[in-house]
């Protein structure tokens, strides 16, 4: 990198992404953004160098927000102050990137870095990439051990393969369709229990708030999972029901609008009293609040949800955490 900087711009400048330069002060032989790292930074890069004439060790890197962003903010949310120096990029994302990765200007002895998500935008170079990994999507989506267990959906590997999703939208669909194909079941030739009929017949009625189906049993083999696998084959019900893992922020991201009216949890066999207290009971007790909910996985999304929820468990619900809400299915009675 050469001694001379360009201008540096306005604070008020508003941008989603900057190239920046930071001297470090003496004494100082590495930096980070911080960590964790702020939630309104998508991506960031950058390579400790020194210049070549003054000897100055400093940070060069380049940042990609989730919204655009002042200069100010920038240098707050990587934790720089407001003497390091910011630039609107000139050329491409990937010149950008690219520019922080160049070995003849890194420190020696040192790596570049990287934190948060690089995804590919439309338009850019990268084709052979994206083709290899929609190829390793429909490889796995279509292996016979996921043809077969039917309770793996589209939603289920949306978490794990969102740059396909993002980037290939139109591959990512035709392998869920040809995998729909490839099960050829029109409705599930399962022979339904009492409960099961209940629910069912709840379940095509409008959702209410505060309400909570639990089903449980201490023993196995009393219908629970059948029961997830009847609603994710029913042509009826398999678009509406999202089989949620057991966190909010990424259960948020995978719901749809207007398309999923049932939340199916499954709470493992040997989850502990304090997970149960921190973790499980606030998330369902906001889910059975429903309303207006924000979705901040990669960009921030506003959700209205009201839906059944469904919770399967190994032990009777905890009605002194959230009483009135719980309807309660206790399987070792049938």
């Amino acid at each position: 990198m050469s001694d001379a900087l360009q201008p540096a711009i306005k604070q008020s400048t508003v941008q989603r992404s900057y190239c920046f330069t930071y001297n470090l002060p003496d004494g100082t032989e590495t930096w980070t953004p911080g960590e964790p790292l702020s939630n309104k930074v998508r991506y960031v890069i950058w390579q400790l160098e020194r210049a070549p004439t003054t000897n100055q060790l400093h940070v060069q890197g380049y940042v990609e927000f989730k919204n655009a962003t002042r200069v100010a903010g920038a240098q707050r949310a990587l934790g720089l102050p407001n003497t390091a120096h910011f630039e609107m990029r000139r050329g491409t994302r990937e010149q950008a990137r690219n520019y922080c990765k160049k070995d003849d200007t890194r420190l020696e002895g040192t790596a570049w870095s990287e934190k948060g998500e690089w995804i590919l935008e439309r338009g850019e170079n990268g084709g052979v990439k994206k083709k290899a990994r929609l190829q390793a999507l429909r490889d796995l989506v279509l292996s016979d051990d996921v043809v077969k267990d039917v309770t793996k959906h589209e939603a289920s590997f949306k978490l794990e393969w969102i740059d396909v999703y993002n980037n290939c939208p139109r591959g990512w669909a035709a392998i869920f369709e040809e995998l729909s194909k490839r099960r050829m079941i029109a409705e599930p030739n399962i022979e339904l229990r009492p409960w099961q009929v209940e629910i069912i017949d709840i379940l095509r009625t409008s959702p209410e708030r505060r309400r909570i189906f639990w089903i449980w049993s201490a023993a196995s083999g009393t219908g629970k999972t059948t029961f997830l696998e009847y609603l994710s084959l029913n042509n009826e019900f398999k678009e509406q029901t999202l089989s949620c893992p057991l966190a909010l922020k990424e259960l948020l991201f995978l719901f749809e609008p207007g398309k999923h009216r049932i939340l199916y949890l499954n709470l493992p066999r040997d989850y502990q009293e304090e997970k149960l207290k921190d973790s499980y009971l606030p998330l369902l007790e906001r889910l059975s609040d429903g309303g207006m909910m924000t979705s901040t996985k990669y960009e921030p999304r506003s959700k209205f949800m009201r839906c059944h929820i469904i919770v399967t468990a190994n032990n009777p619900p905890p009605y002194d955490r959230l009483p009135l809400r719980f309807i309660e299915y206790c399987l070792d009675d049938n």
